[in-house]
């Protein structure tokens, strides 16, 4: 999969340069089929990374909003997608829409991703940042083996 730079910003967003995509065609394959099937049930989805840089995954532990140094996104095996809210267009960062985030993943498992948003009890699971503070990551999504 060759992509420009502005082709592969307009399939995966800013935070997703040509250079990360063509490090990992098959993961952008996969993303690529898990947004379309989502659009297909009605889901927008914002995109955001999913191939980071060590200097990137150490960002997000600073800013809290990741407690492992060994992510996934580290080896292009997992995404971040946010629903797109149909009543304000805006992507929900916050988890607003927990009825948008349940269709994603449902229809995300059902096509290989694994999800660590919901409890089986269907609420919202937490985790725990380097900071000691909690978070929820509801949008990430990873590759099953």
């Amino acid at each position: 999969m060759v992509l420009s730079a502005a082709l592969a910003r307009a399939l995966f967003g800013e935070a997703n340069d040509s250079a990360k995509v063509e490090a990992s065609p098959d993961f952008a394959a996969r993303v690529l089929q898990l947004v379309r099937a989502l659009e297909a049930a009605g889901i927008k989805v914002r995109i955001g990374p999913f191939v980071r840089t060590p200097a990137e995954q150490q960002t997000a532990i600073d800013k809290g909003r990741s407690g492992t140094e060994r992510s996934k996104h580290l080896t292009a095996r997992a995404i971040d997608l946010y629903p797109v809210d149909p009543t304000t267009g805006q992507p929900d960062y916050a988890g607003k829409r927990l009825d948008l985030y349940r269709r994603m993943v449902d229809i995300a498992k059902g096509q290989g991703w694994k999800s660590f948003a919901f409890k089986t009890d269907g609420s919202p699971r937490y985790l725990t940042n380097k900071q000691g503070g909690r978070f929820w990551d509801g949008g990430h999504l990873e590759l099953g083996q």
